[in-house]
């Protein structure tokens, strides 16, 4: 891999991404809404572009050479469940990326995409209503996988897409319930929190990175992956992991949150990423446990 391009690069993820290849000599295209989110990084292999979603399919005129892969991980809109069901909100990401697959597809200017998903697609009602699901947002990522895989498999462009629960870990500055859990953890205060034997996954932002490399690099074509532990534990298990990594004494209230919709885990196919590629979680829970409260507490997340 020498030539890559990253959409949504100053995110999360994207970010993390965007430096971890630099860190090994690969020349990354960055695309961002606003240039000065990567103005820290320093590197002679960054090409940063400023562009809005909307002229995605413009892709063309600013990256001019064939790049090994492309990342995908933009997306418009929040992430409040409130935003996540508007469909107003997110149908527009439908149109934005099939109009950048168009473009990549008639430009040839890429061997591969990589699209980043969401384990939303698989958040369904309770009660088992057929494909009734939390919220809008996770059938749009979904609609993407599988309108994006076609568009470009008509010109011999592999496609791969990479789904994830809970990425948590040192860079996410949103106020998500991974960063609001462990802050109150902190703080030793009481928590709220749903029914303890929901099934759930955390995973660190360094294995997330790792996941989308071994994905991009090995898996089968045209296939969607889910990225996370290869034992899907309890939502208890993780948060009292956590609490016990912290050495908290919050008192933790399971069953206060009633939630309707819950992840269908085996939907996800969540072993296949184990099975296809060289994938395996590397670092220790507790330790990233310690890490991310480091973070979380030295930059004030949430306050």
């Amino acid at each position: 891999m020498k030539k890559v391009v990253i959409t949504g690069a100053s995110g999360f993820i994207g970010r993390a991404l965007t430096k971890h290849l630099l860190s090994l000599g690969v020349k990354v295209f960055a695309v961002v809404r606003d240039k000065n989110a990567l103005i820290d990084l320093k590197s002679d292999f960054l090409n940063i572009i400023e562009l809005d979603m909307k002229d995605y399919n413009k892709i063309h005129l600013y990256v001019k050479e064939q790049v090994d892969n492309i990342f995908y991980l933009s997306w418009s809109g929040g992430i409040s469940n409130k935003s996540f069901k508007d469909i107003e909100l997110q149908m527009p990401n439908l149109v934005y990326f099939v109009d950048f697959c168009i473009s990549i597809r008639n430009n040839k200017l890429t061997k591969k995409l990589i699209f980043i998903g969401s384990d939303r697609k698989a958040k369904f009602h309770n009660n088992k209503y057929e494909d009734i699901v939390d919220c809008v947002y996770g059938k749009v990522k979904e609609s993407c996988e599988t309108i994006g895989k076609n568009i470009l498999f008509s010109s011999d462009i592999l496609f791969n897409s990479v789904a994830f629960s809970n990425v948590f870990g040192v860079g996410d500055y949103s106020i998500r319930s991974t960063n609001t859990i462990l802050r109150k953890l902190l703080k030793n205060e009481n928590i709220d929190l749903i029914d303890a034997n929901t099934l759930y996954d955390w995973l660190y932002i360094d294995d997330a990175i790792k996941a989308i490399l071994c994905v991009a690099n090995e898996g089968k074509a045209y296939k969607s992956y889910y990225a996370g532990n290869k034992e899907i534990r309890t939502f208890a298990n993780i948060i009292d992991s956590a609490k016990k990594a912290l050495n908290s004494s919050s008192n933790l209230f399971y069953g206060r949150y009633k939630e309707e919709y819950s992840v269908n885990y085996d939907y996800l196919k969540y072993k296949d990423i184990y099975m296809d590629t060289s994938f395996n979680v590397s670092t220790d829970f507790c330790d990233n446990i310690k890490k991310t409260a480091k973070w979380i507490q030295e930059n004030k997340i949430g306050e």
